[in-house]
C-alpha cells in the first residue's frame, strides 16, 4: 500500500482500522495487545448485527469517545502549538477535532458500505506484538488485509485510569496526527484560536469527497516543531 495519500483517504481499510480499535472501558487493564485484540470482535459484532445506521452510529460514537483519548490525540496533532492554547481552548479543540475525525470515518464507512456488494467484509488481522515505550505508553503493531489491500497499522496507546486508550493511528508510516498539523499551524499563526475553531467547523461541514479533493496528494513535511510535549 505504498504511495497512499494518507490515512483519512482510504475508506474501507482505514475506517476498519480506526473503528476496530475501540471498545468499552474495563475495570482492569490487560496488556495493550491483549486489550486491542479483545476490542476487535466487539466492534465487528456491532458492524455485523446493528443494521440501523443511526443506531450503529450512536453505539460506535459512544464507544469511540470513551476509548480514544481526545485530549492526547489533540495534543499529538498540534505538537508545540498545544502549549500556546489556554485550557478552555484546549478543551474546545480536543472535542471538535475528535468529533471531526469520527464523523469523517463514519461518513466514509457508510458510503463504502452502500457501494459494496454483500456489505462490509471483515478485515484479516495479524497481531505482530506490542512495543512498550514505558510503563504507561505502548505501540501495538498489526498487519491488516482488507479485500486484498494489505497495510501495516500501528496503534499508539497510553495507560490512563486503569485501561489503555488510543491517541494516534499510523498506517504504512503515516500518522493520523500529522495529516492536518501544518494546516492547523498556519491557521493559528494567521487567525489565532478563533480562526482554528472556524477551520474545524468548516472541515466538519464538508463531505469526505470534498475533503479528499481539498487535501494535497502527498503529505507535506511538517513546518511545526516536532518536539511537542511528551505524553
Amino acid at each position: 500500500m505504498r504511495g497512499i495519500r494518507h490515512p483519512l483517504l482510504r475508506a474501507g481499510l482505514l475506517c476498519a482500522a480506526l473503528l476496530m480499535a475501540v471498545a468499552p472501558i474495563r475495570s482492569e487493564a490487560p496488556a495493550p495487545l491483549d486489550e486491542l485484540k479483545a476490542q476487535v470482535d466487539r466492534i465487528l459484532d456491532i458492524m455485523d448485527k446493528v443494521k440501523d445506521t443511526a443506531a450503529r452510529h450512536q453505539k460506535l460514537s459512544d464507544i469511540y469517545h470513551e476509548v480514544f483519548d481526545a485530549v492526547a490525540m489533540a495534543q499529538t496533532t498540534l505538537k508545540s502549538d498545544w502549549k500556546k492554547l489556554k485550557d478552555p481552548e484546549r478543551e474546545v479543540f480536543s472535542k471538535k477535532f475528535a468529533d471531526f475525525v469520527f464523523s469523517f470515518y463514519m461518513s466514509k464507512l457508510e458510503n463504502y458500505e452502500k457501494k459494496s456488494e454483500g456489505g462490509l467484509a471483515r478485515p484479516k488481522i495479524e497481531y505482530e506484538g506490542a512495543e512498550m515505550k514505558s510503563d504507561t505508553r505502548s505501540v501495538v503493531k498489526t498487519a491488516v488485509d482488507y479485500k486484498g489491500t494489505p497495510a501495516k497499522i500501528f496503534y499508539s496507546m497510553r495507560l490512563k485510569d486503569g485501561h489503555w486508550r488510543i491517541y494516534d493511528v499510523e498506517v504504512e508510516g503515516i500518522r493520523l496526527s500529522s495529516q492536518y498539523r501544518s494546516q492547523f499551524h498556519t491557521v493559528l499563526v494567521r487567525n489565532g484560536f478563533k480562526g482554528l475553531e472556524l477551520e474545524l467547523d468548516r472541515l466538519s461541514a464538508k463531505s469526505p469527497e470534498e475533503l479528499e479533493k481539498e487535501n494535497p496528494v502527498e503529505v507535506k513535511k511538517d513546518v511545526v516543531d516536532n518536539k511537542g510535549e511528551d505524553l
